[in-house]
């Protein structure tokens, strides 16, 4: 069951540092079309839509992000106690 939880938790993380990824290259437009972007998009896209529908945009700042980030941060700690 140890194993479970911890490949779990390591599979929470590395979604996060993928959200991260999909963060920043965003924020730098010429980096978007190549396949790493696309593959990453498809991956984090969906789940980041979820809470899209439930924060809007806030002066153009995305707040959606820190939600899932958020919520992703909470699951891995409580699989650790677990």
């Amino acid at each position: 069951m140890e194993i479970l939880i911890s490949v779990a938790t390591t599979l929470l993380n590395a979604y996060q540092f993928m959200i991260f990824a999909y963060i920043i290259l965003r924020w730098f437009p010429e980096f978007q079309n190549n396949k790493f972007a696309e593959i990453l998009y498809k991956a984090v896209d969906p789940f980041l839509a979820i809470f899209r529908g439930m924060i809007p945009p806030i002066g153009g700042i995305d707040l959606s992000v820190m939600l899932a980030l958020i919520l992703l941060q909470i699951a891995a700690a409580g699989l650790a106690l677990w």
